[in-house]
Parts: C-alpha cells; structure tokens; sequence
C-alpha cells in the first residue's frame, strides 16, 4: 500500500499537479494585498485494493492523491471555505462526442470512455477559487524535487500530518 502511494505522489509531482513551496505567511499576505481569498486543504494519498474478490496474490493495489475537499480553509483567516461547489470538468461535451464518433466509426458499441489520470490532465481554473493551495504530507516532502522542498532548517513535522508552514499552489485538479 505505501509503495502505490509513494508512485502515485509521484505521478503528481512529474505532472505538476502543484508548484511550490510558499510560506503560509506569504501567501496570507499576497492574499491580503490582492484583496483575494485563498485556500488551502490537506492532500491526502489513499489507497485501494483492486480485483480484492480475488485470491490475495492477485490484488492490485492503487495509490490516489486525493484533495480534502471537505477542509478547504481560507489562510488568512483560518475559517472553512463556504463553497458550494469546486468542479471541474475533465473532457468537454465535444471531446466526449469524438470518443463516441471513433468507436462507431471503428464499427465499435460505444458504453464508456475511460481517460488515464484524468483528473491530473486537467488544469484547476476554478472561476470560484483561482488561488487553492495545499498542504503536502510531510512523509512525501522527501520524495519532491530540491526545488519543491522547503529548505531543512525550515521543515517542522508534526506526526504524519501534512508539512506545516508551507503551502504548495494547486495546478491540476485532483479527486476530493
């Protein structure tokens, strides 16, 4: 299980699903001096146990970064979001109608379309929340380029929770 999480964070850092990181001070302060509202949540690497009705030398085990979407925080002032909705759509009506117009042409009965990692090819642009940051969990800041760490002397743990201080801005959507 933590081996498909370790893969999967990185999978989201290779597709720049965020860049960073900023201080939290910093990016309250940008917040201020913008007169924007900025947010941040947690992000979370799930796991899940494909083909589990199967013998367990056959499960599959898959990581998620997924976005808690349900603790999105404003950084200036530390009170939950009031959001109704932060969606995004990952294939427009168009796109969607091309996949269908392949398989018929292809002489193909069309049921479902599936996109790899879609969630992480589609860039965040929520006209609700432009500025969504995140907080990554500090067991995973090891595993993110030097340029995306912050520096040592600055890194405070605490526990297996989320690195605290340091905000990473969203880039890509992600499930939450």
């Amino acid at each position: 299980a933590d081996t498909a999480r370790s893969t999967e964070f990185g999978k989201l850092v290779s597709r720049e699903v965020f860049l960073g990181p900023e201080r939290f001070e910093d990016v309250a302060a940008q917040s201020n001096k913008a007169g924007q509202v900025c947010t941040w949540c947690p992000l979370q690497m799930i796991c899940s146990i494909k083909k589990y009705e199967h013998p367990p030398e056959e499960h599959e085990y898959k990581g998620r970064g997924v976005a808690r979407g349900d603790i999105v925080r404003e950084v200036v002032t530390g009170r939950k979001f009031a959001h109704k909705r932060m969606e995004m759509a990952l294939c427009s009506l168009s796109g969607a109608r091309m996949v269908v117009a392949r398989s018929l042409a292809q002489g193909r009965k069309a049921e479902s379309a599936g996109i790899d990692s879609a969630y992480l090819q589609s860039d965040w642009h929520s006209v609700q929340n432009p500025n969504h940051y995140l907080k990554v969990p500090f067991k995973y800041v090891g595993q993110l380029p030097p340029d995306m760490r912050p520096p040592v002397d600055k890194v405070v743990p605490y526990g297996d929770k989320s690195n605290d201080g340091w905000l990473w801005r969203m880039m890509k959507s992600l499930y939450g």
